[in-house]
């Protein structure tokens, strides 16, 4: 059996940490003009998202600026769940994946628009 789950809403919250640090990262290579406020944030992949508030700004999105931004977000995400722990894992949560853990021909995974990095410290913040 093969159980896939979503990361924000889903399996934790952390009331906005991300779309915080999305912003502050953008803000740090890209402007002050570098918002989010505009952008469509719900069950979006992260890359078109970043390209989104880039354009707001009039930036044409390449691969250097977003890999640099990748960084730049997860250095951000990692400084403000540490400094201010707001994730947590929803409810029944732990017990699920471990009761599902324990099950034979088993396999858990994840489908979300987080980047992989990102993803994985929202994860280990809230315990998961």
């Amino acid at each position: 059996m093969l159980v896939l789950f979503d990361i924000d809403g889903t399996l934790l919250l952390t009331e906005r940490a991300g779309v915080q640090a999305m912003q502050q990262a953008g803000r740090a290579l890209h402007g002050e003009g570098f918002s989010l406020a505009q952008v469509s944030l719900a069950g979006r992949l992260d890359p078109l998202i970043w390209r989104d508030g880039l354009a707001l700004v009039g930036i044409e999105p390449d691969e250097e600026l977003h890999a640099r931004f990748r960084v730049a977000y997860a250095e951000a995400l990692e400084v403000r769940l540490r400094t201010q722990p707001t994730a947590r894992a929803l409810p029944g949560v732990l017990d699920l994946l471990e009761r599902l853990r324990g099950l034979e021909d088993t396999t858990l995974g994840l489908v979300t628009g987080n980047y992989a990095e990102t993803g994985t410290i929202k994860l280990r913040a809230a315990g998961i």
